[in-house]
């Protein structure tokens, strides 16, 4: 009794209409493109939310650089020029700086200088309590060995203070 098949087709019963494992697949791909698409929208938000953060860094950057701050950069940038072209002579501001510390009174203070790299000047607005404390600073400059000539400009007393204010100019060696 060779090639008898006993298996009995009308036992055999239809699981609806579609087969488990195909079912399984189809979710497995609806999960798969959930996923995906939640990960492009959270791509997509990041992006927006870094592009934002650029540009308001951006902007605080160009704030900064066009408002004060260009202004003492570029004040550095002219120092360090000035700083570069008086190296190769043998001076340097810091020592010019310091022999006018040097020469200055306890009772005078400078309220504003300019240096002049060309010309080798100093102009300062300095003040003082009195004529005789001008007289001894002007004195005390034309002691320094480093100052070639020493001019005293306008002098005058500013009547809130009480205090004389005068103008100086020194040219340095």
């Amino acid at each position: 009794m060779a090639n008898i098949n006993i298996d009995n087709f009308e036992e055999r019963k239809e699981s609806g209409f579609i087969n488990p494992g195909v079912l399984v697949i189809i979710i497995i791909f609806f999960l798969v493109l959930v996923t995906w698409g939640g990960l492009f929208y959270y791509q997509k938000d990041i992006d927006s939310r870094i592009s934002e953060i650029e540009s308001k860094n951006t902007e605080s950057i160009n704030k900064d650089l066009l408002g004060e701050k260009a202004n003492k950069v570029i004040d550095l940038q002219e120092r360090l020029a000035i700083s570069n072209r008086l190296l190769p002579q043998g001076r340097n501001l810091f020592s010019i700086f310091s022999e006018i510390e040097s020469s200055m009174l306890p009772a005078v203070y400078i309220n504003n200088y300019t240096f002049d790299d060309k010309t080798n000047t100093i102009k300062m607005i300095c003040v003082a309590d009195n004529f005789n404390t001008v007289a001894l600073q002007m004195l005390s400059f034309k002691k320094n060995n480093d100052m070639k000539d020493v001019k005293l400009g306008n002098a005058e007393v500013d009547k809130t203070t009480n205090k004389l204010t005068f103008d100086v100019t020194l040219t340095i060696l």
